[in-house]
């Protein structure tokens, strides 16, 4: 789902029409290495949450590429 918004956004105008794309974007790649480390360290009440974040930043990208 992440390139898939990623290529939505660049056809919507590229990341240079939202400076949300990129932080949404940057949060994303942030929230997926941190999972795995929760992952390693056992802590899956954590790791769920991080996970939800992760989506709601690709799910926010679709939304912040159709304005």
């Amino acid at each position: 789902m992440f390139t898939a918004a990623i290529v939505v956004a660049g056809q919507a105008g590229g990341s240079g029409s939202s400076p949300w794309i990129n932080w949404l974007a940057i949060t994303f790649v942030v929230a997926r290495v941190l999972h795995g480390v929760l992952y390693v360290a056992n802590l899956a009440p954590l790791r769920s949450l991080v996970w939800f974040v992760g989506v709601a930043c690709v799910v926010s990208m679709f939304f912040v590429s159709m304005n």
